[in-house]
């Protein structure tokens, strides 16, 4: 009885919980109707037309509105490249940045936004997740040509710079060895089998294994990585439901050990594709008459010539969260990930 009453109260709280949030969307846009109709005869004169089902106040981000295609609607002198990206050099150079809004673009008028993907979960209301965003907004070097995914069918409309902000420590990988001396090879990361699956997400995000494939090939030396999480990590695509996984391609020039290419994905397999391939490693495709080829979307891209240490912060900025990284570049955890491991295992 007094478990059925427990459940009872949850659930009430869960209830009180929404419905102090839908009070306070409704009472943000109440508070901003002023800002949002100025909003909406801006569009117009664009030949966007906006009613008030296009604008939702999202706590982490601000008045936003959500429109197909909005983005390149507003500005359409910028270009997105064949692979769904925009240059981010002529986006710093059309757009003021923020110290205290990493992957956000302010104009006049509104604010462009890193693609959702890029956000914890990959949902489109969290915040993004440190700190690859934060990192790729600091790109300086002009060696870097630098490309990026843009939230094309949302902006934001209120310009001042407040936002949720969240802390995380991250340590980025350490890899000194020379790439050339890496041989072509396939490898295959993951948490301790030992572990149950709530301790996985606790310790290790969630994150079911990592794939590494190193291969040669005329003078180019090509990395790739996949990263697969467990099973309950889904994302709604097109009305349809599919598993994510982060992927990672790079090439470096063998000659001068210097990257010359690097870009990050989502791939989105179904569930007989997840399975197959999470328990499988990169030659799946070579070894199965039955090729998985998932849907994909491009969400940045590096070209230039830089450091393997420039290459290693972005591959660890972009798997945030993931100490399977560490075990890969350094050979063992980091220090605070061994002592959970041990706690854990203390109180079995």
């Amino acid at each position: 009885m007094s478990s059925q009453k427990n459940d009872e109260e949850k659930e009430d709280s869960f209830e009180n919980l929404e419905n102090k949030r839908k009070l306070e969307m409704v009472s943000e846009l109440i508070e901003n109707v002023e800002l949002i109709e100025k909003y909406k005869l801006y569009a117009a004169n664009l030949g966007i037309a906006l009613n008030d089902s296009n604008f939702e106040f999202i706590p982490t981000t601000g008045i936003v509105v959500n429109y197909p295609g909005i983005v390149p609607l507003l500005h359409p002198e910028l270009t997105i490249d064949q692979d769904g990206l925009m240059d981010y050099s002529i986006l710093q150079s059309k757009f003021k940045r923020h110290f205290f809004a990493k992957g956000y673009l302010y104009s006049d008028t509104h604010i462009l936004m890193a693609h959702p993907y890029f956000r914890r979960s990959y949902h489109p209301w969290n915040n993004f997740s440190p700190r690859f965003i934060e990192y790729f907004w600091s790109i300086t070097d002009p060696n870097i040509q630098a490309h990026i995914a843009l939230d094309y069918d949302r902006v934001r409309i209120n310009l001042d710079t407040n936002g949720y902000m969240e802390l995380d420590t991250w340590y980025g990988p350490k890899f000194n060895k020379d790439i050339r001396e890496i041989p072509d090879s396939i490898s295959k990361i993951a948490p301790p089998l030992d572990l149950l699956e709530r301790y996985i997400e606790l310790i290790f995000g969630g994150v079911h294994s990592l794939d590494i494939k190193w291969s040669s090939r005329q003078g180019i030396k090509t990395f790739q990585a996949e990263e697969f999480r467990q099973e309950q990590t889904m994302i709604v695509r097109n009305g349809l439901e599919y598993y994510p996984s982060k992927y990672l391609h790079a090439e470096f020039d063998i000659q001068t050990g210097m990257c010359n290419h690097l870009d990050g994905a989502i791939h989105f397999y179904n569930k007989d594709e997840y399975l197959a391939r999470r328990d499988s490693d990169f030659n799946y495709n070579i070894k199965n008459s039955g090729h998985i080829k998932g849907d994909s979307l491009k969400l940045f891209k590096l070209n230039g010539e830089y450091t393997v240490e420039i290459w290693m912060e972005f591959v660890g900025q972009f798997l945030t969260g993931n100490p399977l990284v560490f075990e890969y570049f350094d050979g063992q955890y980091p220090d605070y990930v061994l002592e959970r491991i041990e706690r854990v295992r203390s109180i079995r």
